[in-house]
């Protein structure tokens, strides 16, 4: 008898502590933990959807996300990478991919992501602009001008014109540069960074009257690369006017 009731208490156990929930319970705890900033406990809850779903999309995404929010950036990627084979075409998790590269300073891996995202989906434009960034990274001019090329002639913004600008300032195309530049502040007079970028192309050109007044303008306008700029080339203390 005894025997009996052991056995039937050790059945009891085993159907008691089984997990009975599927991966929706699991994806929906995950998500409260992300809303909440507890990412140990949103990876947990996800890998635990994962073993119910080993094909979720919404597991390995948001798992990604934690991943990302806690610097584990590598352990992100093995989970972009899986989305990327439940589904080959998926423009979001490449780009997403590509922006970690880049945030590791891999930028050959990130340009070969961002060069399928692009592929598959045209319009995604950030994907160009961080294209552009890697390949000055990589000293691939023609690349990296061909990128800011799109962008200017798809925005014609400041950004997009102050970005080409700093793209021919890094490959040594300072007129051109110049040019750039001088369309950005045009477009917006309070643009800081745009005069610190021309600022540059100025003093490569030897013009140290234009550099150190574009690097003034820059600091006067709160760019710390205008102040920076001043001690570095030219050894002069920035001196906010007095209001």
């Amino acid at each position: 008898m005894k025997i009996r009731l052991s056995i039937l208490f050790i059945i009891f156990f085993s159907f008691y502590s089984c997990d009975f929930h599927n991966a929706k319970y699991y994806l929906d705890k995950g998500l409260d933990n992300l809303d909440k900033k507890e990412y140990g406990l949103a990876i947990k809850n996800y890998t635990l959807a994962i073993e119910k779903d080993p094909e979720n999309y919404f597991a390995y995404h948001n798992r990604n996300v934690a991943y990302q929010y806690l610097g584990e950036f590598d352990l992100a990627i093995k989970d972009l990478t899986s989305l990327i084979k439940i589904n080959p075409e998926d423009t979001i998790a490449y780009h997403e991919r590509a922006m970690l590269y880049y945030q590791k300073q891999e930028y050959k891996l990130a340009v070969i992501d961002f060069n399928s995202a692009i592929k598959i989906n045209p319009q995604k434009l950030e994907s160009y602009s961080y294209r552009a960034i890697c390949n000055t990274f990589l000293r691939n001019f023609d690349a990296a001008i061909g990128d800011a090329d799109i962008l200017v002639s798809k925005y014609k913004s400041s950004n997009e014109y102050n970005n080409r600008g700093a793209c021919y300032v890094s490959f040594g195309k300072n007129k051109l540069a110049i040019e750039d530049l001088n369309i950005a502040i045009k477009l917006d007079p309070k643009f800081a960074n745009t005069y610190a970028n021309r600022g540059i192309a100025y003093k490569n050109l030897g013009d140290r009257k234009s550099a150190i007044a574009d690097f003034n303008k820059a600091a006067t306008l709160g760019d710390s690369c205008g102040v920076k700029n001043l001690k570095e080339y030219y050894n002069i203390d920035f001196l906010p006017k007095k209001k």
